[in-house]
């Protein structure tokens, strides 16, 4: 297919299985077979399509996951929207300054499996030793703050589920995959083969971290290995390497982040990390970030947010910012500054 056969596919796809989302009988089992098998046939959009449509052969499939972790019609939207995103970026960017496919494999690909920025949609696995699990716990306890969706077998499963059939289906569409390595998961039963399952999605980020001197090993064994330190668990050890691994996963969760922050103290912690992806954010991201800045006077009025974060943010995006949100984050800026002064 030629570019705007592409995107005519992927146009007809979305609506596809948005009517499929909300409810529309009129979506055609064996339309969506044929035109998935179209598009993953070509090679420079396979690998930035929505996780979802690599992994669902046919529109029972789809529905289990759609219905699974987004109820109501307005958000099975937002989260179709978002996971075409940037498959529509790279189609309709003109031809002579869209990315290369490797780039936009590497760079775009996991933002095919991000929601709505305004839900916990990021799903990440957490693989532990049973022996292990209070550490766990508090691992998931740290991501959770950074508004991930985690999941951790020992609080997670319910007694009545099948919990081997419930395990699989997270690792079939978790988006963040997270060992945590030691000499005890290397004896579990369970945990290597749950390494193995992850091993067959290319798209996953995984992020080993170390308990003891434990090192990856196995189908992970390429991957560079992290301890937690003694001052414990820190943005460094897993924040930092999963912002270079997935940003388009990561980014929408720090907006989030930015959005709530309660304290001047907490909203520069949560803008400062995004700084060096100021002049890389998608064109939602940079919406939702700017329109979180402007809304949370803690943000504004933060003196590292006020005084730099936010004139970098500005002065990357001067003309992708709309003229009047552009006024209104200044007026913000300049107006907090005033009232600084005169106190």
């Amino acid at each position: 297919m030629d570019r705007k056969e592409q995107l005519e596919a992927v146009e007809t796809m979305q609506n596809l299985l948005i009517a499929r989302a909300t409810g529309s009988v009129t979506a055609s089992d064996s339309d969506y077979r044929s035109l998935r098998n179209r598009l993953l046939a070509e090679s420079v959009l396979r690998d930035i399509l929505p996780s979802f449509l690599r992994t669902a052969r046919d529109l029972s499939q789809f529905w289990a996951y759609i219905k699974k972790d987004f109820t109501g019609y307005e958000k099975r939207r937002e989260h179709i929207w978002s996971a075409f995103q940037p498959v529509f970026e790279f189609l309709e960017a003109p031809e002579e300054t869209a990315p290369f496919p490797e780039q936009v494999s590497t760079s775009l690909a996991t933002v095919a499996e991000v929601a709505a920025t305004k839900s916990q949609t990021t799903r990440v696995f957490i693989s532990y030793s049973t022996k292990e699990k209070a550490t766990a716990a508090k691992v998931k306890d740290f991501l959770v703050s950074y508004r991930l969706k985690c999941f951790l077998a020992h609080e997670d499963l319910q007694v009545s589920e099948e919990w081997k059939e419930r395990i699989l289906e997270e690792l079939l569409h978790c988006h963040i995959f997270i060992p945590l390595l030691s000499k005890s998961f290397r004896e579990s039963e369970w945990a290597p083969q749950e390494i193995g399952v992850i091993a067959g999605r290319k798209t996953v980020a995984i992020v080993p971290i170390a308990l003891d001197s434990t090192v990856p090993f196995g189908f992970i064994s390429n991957i560079q290995g992290r301890t937690i330190p003694l001052t414990g668990l820190n943005e460094d050890l897993i924040i930092t390497p999963l912002l270079k691994k997935c940003p388009r996963l990561i980014i929408p969760c720090m907006i989030e982040r930015v959005r709530g922050a309660k304290s001047y103290r907490n909203a520069e912690a949560a803008m400062k990390p995004l700084a060096p992806y100021f002049g890389s954010l998608t064109g939602s991201e940079l919406l939702a970030l700017v329109d979180a800045s402007i809304e949370n006077d803690q943000v504004w009025s933060a003196g590292e947010c006020r005084v730099d974060l936010l004139p970098k943010l500005i002065a990357a995006n001067t003309s992708r910012i709309s003229p009047d949100k552009l006024r209104a984050l200044s007026y913000q800026i300049e107006n907090n500054r005033e009232f600084q002064v005169e106190l």
